[in-house]
């Protein structure tokens, strides 16, 4: 079967493997493609719906560009005022905030249904 074994897709890397490529546009002003191995649209849209929260960003989008390649194109392009690079770090760590207060009240509700009287907090 010429299908990859998933573990080979989606795996640990190395510290010496490269996750994410950047190409920078040559006809498009604040614009870059950052293409990021091992992943898919789970990400791949997180991102983009992240970015589109940002007043700098004009557009964010993805693409994967073959179904048995586990990997996705992102394509964005900003107002200037911050760089496309800045702009995915920024939506990085809003998202990482938004994932980590979704996670503690997961876990406040959790605790609260599970020991109604008792207000210890779940380890996760």
């Amino acid at each position: 079967m010429s299908r990859p074994d998933q573990y080979d897709l989606f795996g640990a890397v190395d510290d010496h493997d490269r996750r994410v490529f950047v190409r920078t546009d040559e006809k498009l002003t604040n614009a870059a493609t950052f293409t990021v191995l091992k992943e898919d649209h789970t990400l791949g849209n997180l991102l983009r719906m992240q970015l589109h929260e940002d007043e700098n960003v004009i557009f964010a989008g993805y693409r994967v560009p073959h179904p048995l390649k586990h990997q996705f194109d992102l394509q964005l392009r900003t107002t200037g005022r911050i760089t496309p690079k800045q702009a995915l770090r920024n939506s990085i760590r809003d998202l990482k905030r938004e994932l980590d207060s979704i996670r503690d009240k997961l876990k406040e509700e959790v605790n609260r249904q599970q020991n109604p009287d008792n207000q210890m907090f779940l380890d996760m």
